[in-house]
């Protein structure tokens, strides 16, 4: 929305992510003013494309119904953030699981310029989003040390995938070298995030109603941010041992990709458990998917033959993989209760559609469309929900936000050139804590609306505060 009205990316927009993961917003706002579905149809564009390219990697290192168990997995999980965040694309994995695709080639081929194409993807990653580029290019980097050739080897293919990661970035370098300064987008896009994620620690083990599947769900999801760290370690040990056995050998190391594949995993979740809240932890979830899919089918394979030959009748062993995979998979909805979420009735008894519309009506009964308002919700889809644009540079007010004590003031003359029209007021504070509420984390904001607006109605969820002089 700001970018239509002629504000610079990080400029006089204040904006922490790469600028590719502004591109699906403002196509969204382009094609659909006022809208949320055009947006969010790019995203569940990139999610399906996720869920696709996940079964290609997958095929690389099981067998095929086993990778189609690991999509599948990941086409039904995270069914709240999936509803409840506008922009929830699982951070643009898939252009990673390309990475991952392209390096795959490489192996099968021997032809150094596939480590180029990953190089290319990663910088395309890179483009969008920060942690899971930087995640994949980790586990290609040490991956690479795997495979036969010595240092050389390595480094030729290090230095290939860097040039097509620089290749990429080139460009988009540039362009903001000439408009905003390459300092500037080192602060918001690298600095500026550090501090913007607040920490929140791993829930406590809990024992669910057991009669609630809501309740069970969440009891998983707690318990599973437990069971993924072992996942990760089991698959780490088992992956040591085998490169030190081939190594032994000396033997060829077969494993190269599935070690990119875990390293990659394994540091995009431990990087997500700073702030362990649904969303970010859920986030984490493609590689785990991949990972479950590939644990099922190596314990089939372990235990298959055995338990035929003395449970089973000649010939059904054929019958025993399916019914595993659809076991898994019946086992994996039920404990997140995705079967739930896409009810009608699931759906309104969340409330969703009330925060929403209730801090839309607020903003929409008390100011004119183009009017300038202040959200202290955080909640930025209000403006293009709306149409009313926010007072531009760091109107999204929350923990970080303001790293220095001169943005303040800075904020404060955007706001005393052109006052907003109304302020929309959290009911409730950042992550339900005082010390993150408004007041904590922007005190000369807040004192700046107390001494220049007055509440009005209240909804459970926002207040509208307009001009004292207002009638």
């Amino acid at each position: 929305m700001q970018l239509g009205m002629g504000r610079r990316l990080y400029g006089e927009i204040s904006w922490v992510f790469p600028p590719g993961h502004a591109l699906p917003a403002w196509l969204g706002h382009t094609l659909d003013p006022q809208g949320v579905l055009v947006p969010r149809l790019i995203y569940s564009a990139f999610t399906v494309a996720l869920c696709v390219t996940l079964y290609l990697l997958g095929r690389k290192v099981m067998p095929a119904r086993f990778a189609f168990l690991g999509a599948a997995l990941l086409a039904v999980a995270a069914p709240r953030s999936h509803m409840m965040h506008l922009l929830y694309g699982y951070r643009y994995m898939a252009i990673a699981v390309a990475v991952l695709l392209a390096y795959s080639l490489r192996l099968e081929t021997g032809r150094r310029s596939w480590i180029f194409v990953a190089g290319l993807l990663a910088g395309v990653s890179l483009y969008f989003r920060v942690t899971p580029a930087f995640a994949v290019s980790v586990g290609l980097g040490v991956a690479v040390m795997t495979q036969e050739g010595g240092w050389r080897s390595w480094f030729a293919d290090w230095l290939l995938y860097a040039a097509g990661l620089i290749l990429v970035m080139i460009p988009v370098l540039g362009y903001f070298a000439t408009t905003v300064g390459i300092e500037r987008v080192f602060q918001e896009v690298i600095l500026h995030p550090m501090a913007m994620l607040q920490p929140l620690p791993v829930p406590a083990l809990m024992m669910p109603d057991w009669t609630d599947r809501v309740a069970i769900a969440e009891a998983w999801r707690v318990l599973s941010l437990r069971l993924y760290l072992l996942l990760y370690a089991g698959f780490a040990v088992s992956l040591v041992v085998s490169f030190v056995r081939a190594r032994r050998r000396s033997e060829p190391f077969e494993s190269s990709l599935l070690v990119a594949i875990v390293i990659w995993g394994g540091v995009f979740f431990l990087r997500s458990f700073g702030r362990a809240d649904e969303a970010h932890m859920d986030t984490t979830l493609p590689p785990i998917c991949l990972l479950i899919a590939l644990f099922v089918s190596r314990s089939f394979d372990l235990g298959s033959e055995k338990l035929a030959g003395r449970f089973a009748a000649p010939g059904s062993a054929k019958f025993a993989a399916p019914l595993a995979v659809g076991l898994v998979f019946v086992c994996w909805v039920l404990l997140l209760a995705s079967d739930r979420y896409p009810l009608p009735h699931r759906f309104e008894s969340i409330g969703l559609p009330r925060r929403v519309t209730s801090g839309v009506e607020l903003i929409e009964k008390h100011t004119e469309p183009g009017e300038i308002i202040l959200d202290l919700s955080t909640a930025p889809m209000f403006h293009a929900l709306t149409g009313r644009p926010g007072p531009g540079r760091s109107d999204i007010i929350m923990p970080g936000t303001f790293m220095h004590e001169s943005d303040q003031a800075d904020f404060l003359r955007l706001l005393e050139s052109e006052p907003p029209a109304a302020v929309l007021w959290p009911v409730r504070h950042f992550d339900n804590m005082e010390s993150r509420s408004a007041k904590a984390v922007a005190p000369d904001v807040v004192a700046w609306v107390e001494a220049r607006y007055k509440p009005g109605k209240k909804t459970n969820k926002f207040q509208i505060w307009l001009p004292r002089n207002t009638r």
